[in-house]
């Protein structure tokens, strides 16, 4: 467990196994692996709480990081530098340090700034949770899962600001991620072996059906927000190939 209630093994900590390692886990005799995982998992609950159409948009693109990449860059194939600053500018980094990580990483200045000023809805949605957290001391998702400060403070730390998005963000996707658990384990011939995070290691007959399981990824992260956005999950990679 954790303060956001994603499902976390602890010992052996194997999800935290490095993909040049999982080769030690191997399926039963006549069976098979499959890994399905959440696509911008994080981007499209921030999309659908916030009800931001300029991020609903981006998140319905086919792969939302190589179109910010050819936003900030003009060019794609640089999709994990362009995750990693739109996934620190959701989480709240200040637009100035934003604008220079992106400027280090080869973005023109007054373009970065253009690519993250357009979520006005989206910041004020960030607003609304941080000073909900401030005035009753506490913040979590539709069901509960709160995280509480105790201090009387007037003003939240930056770093208050952040963890109070994160609770709201990362609770309700640990939430969606265990109806998606149920969901999967109801489909005959699927065991699942492994959760990992926002991702579920399956064992498999050779001859299983895998869009179902990349369907019902998809269906309830689609129903969990009423079809307000369209979930997107597919097939990837557990180990490393050789």
């Amino acid at each position: 467990g954790s303060i956001t209630s994603w499902i976390y093994l602890k010992d052996p900590s194997i999800q935290n196994i490095s993909k040049k390692y999982r080769s030690l886990l191997k399926p039963n005799h006549c069976r098979k692996f499959i890994y399905i995982d959440y696509d911008q998992y994080e981007v499209g609950i921030m999309a659908a709480l916030s009800k931001d159409k300029e991020l609903a948009d981006l998140y319905a693109q086919p792969d939302m990081y190589e179109a910010i990449a050819v936003q900030l860059f003009s060019k794609e194939g640089i999709r994990k530098d362009a995750k990693k600053l739109f996934l620190s500018y959701s989480y709240g980094m200040k637009t100035k340090s934003l604008i220079d990580a992106a400027y280090a990483l080869g973005a023109e200045r007054a373009k970065a700034k253009l690519v993250f000023k357009k979520f006005n809805q989206f910041e004020a949605w960030k607003e609304t949770i941080q000073k909900t957290f401030l005035a009753n001391k506490k913040i979590g998702t539709v069901l509960g899962n709160y995280l509480r400060i105790s201090h009387e403070n007037e003003t939240l730390s930056e770093q208050e600001k952040r963890v109070a998005v994160s609770q709201v963000v990362q609770g309700t996707a640990s939430l969606i991620f265990k109806k998606t658990l149920i969901e999967v384990s109801k489909i005959p011939d699927a065991q699942i072996i492994l959760p990992m995070h926002d991702a579920i290691l399956l064992e498999v007959s050779f001859d299983f059906d895998e869009s179902q399981v990349v369907s019902v990824f998809k269906n309830v992260l689609s129903k969990h927000f009423n079809n307000e956005i369209v979930g997107k999950a597919s097939l990837d990679n557990f180990f490393i190939n050789i």
